[in-house]
């Protein structure tokens, strides 16, 4: 909160220098003074946004999926923070079929699966009742600059 009290602070100068003619001036400390306001306004409410927290709403949806601690695999989605968070025998493989011959095997299963590789994944999977998700994770990779979606799937719970 003081980053961003001292942001609205350094971006009073270029309001004064504006309000006294000197419009040069103003724009040459605008430049700055919005670039701290922008850390700082992102810094304060970054915590806040779920859509940028994918990772821990992932191994959340992973584990009410039917069993405390079920085995994990994720295709397309590689994040460290979901090693941190799931464990280092979380497994990443390469293919929809990787993910389905893991979530085929025995015990409490989880696989965590990128949209864009779910067709190559569903026509994978040999059991139909493992072809709904337990749950869908929407949201924005910071890292990969981009919007992601995932569904959880769940087998042997």
């Amino acid at each position: 909160r003081m980053g961003l009290l001292a942001a609205t602070a350094g971006a009073a100068a270029p309001g004064i220098a504006f309000n006294r003619g000197v419009v040069t001036r103003a724009a040459r400390l605008g430049l700055p003074a919005a670039a701290l306001v922008s850390i700082a306004v992102f810094g304060f409410v970054q915590p806040a946004l779920l859509s940028l927290k994918l990772s821990p709403r992932l191994v959340a949806a992973a584990r009410g999926a039917g069993c405390a601690d079920p085995a994990m695999v994720t295709l397309g989605y590689r994040e460290p923070s979901l090693v941190f968070l799931a464990g280092t025998s979380l497994r990443m493989v390469e293919s929809g079929a990787a993910a389905a011959a893991f979530l085929a095997e025995t015990g409490c299963r989880v696989a965590i699966v990128d949209s864009r590789f779910e067709p190559a994944f569903l026509a994978a999977l040999a059991d139909p009742a493992s072809r709904r998700p337990v749950a869908r994770v929407a949201g924005f990779n910071i890292n990969g600059g981009r919007r992601t979606d995932l569904g959880v799937y769940a087998a042997g719970r």
